[in-house]
């Protein structure tokens, strides 16, 4: 009779436990809360000088998530392309809206001016580039792409002796950019075209 009693006992505690394990543990979503505000900021500026100085070919070498190289030559339409993206921080990525990038040539020259470039670097020309001017930064999405395009003769004409280098900028009306973060300085060394 001990026995049973000792049984039944260890029966009630193993289903009481079992009980409470399924009516505790509960699946739920983010919480419906104020969550800090989503920032805006451009991965490739965390570097002093985002340097295009060698071939890409260590993976992970691209700050940018989502690329796996910094840059891609396309010799069929003449285009040197580095490769830049938007990045949205945040608990979630919530809501659509449009970035605007700009070219700044300011900070270069300013740059220049007091030497913080590399030796020989000169601003790259105008009329040897295109950005485009906004992209849209999706509902759900936390990287937006976009590349900084250089005329490949431009570049080769120009190769070994010169580096070029060019500032690109980022803002929004939809959402606060990280100061901090919202120009990337771009240096090409035209050795690696050799």
């Amino acid at each position: 009779m001990k026995r049973l009693i000792n049984i039944t006992y260890r029966v009630l505690i193993v289903i009481t436990a079992v009980g409470l394990l399924f009516t505790s543990c509960e699946y739920q979503e983010f919480a419906d809360a104020e969550y800090p505000e989503q920032l805006i900021y451009m991965p490739a500026a965390f570097y002093n000088n985002y340097m295009i100085d060698k071939v890409s070919g260590t993976k992970g070498e691209s700050p940018t998530p989502g690329y796996t190289e910094r840059y891609k030559v396309y010799p069929e339409s003449n285009k040197f392309s580095v490769l830049l993206g938007v990045y949205r921080s945040g608990i979630n990525t919530n809501g659509s809206f449009i970035v605007n990038i700009e070219a700044n040539t300011d900070t270069i020259s300013q740059m220049l001016a007091v030497g913080a470039l590399p030796d020989g670097t000169l601003l790259l020309p105008s009329e040897n580039y295109s950005l485009v001017p906004s992209i849209e930064m999706k509902d759900g999405e936390r990287l937006g792409k976009f590349d900084l395009e250089v005329d490949l003769d431009f570049l080769q004409n120009n190769s070994p002796d010169n580096k070029f280098a060019i500032g690109v900028s980022i803002s929004s009306p939809g959402r606060e950019v990280n100061q901090k973060l919202a120009t990337t300085i771009i240096v090409i060394d035209t050795k690696i075209l050799e």
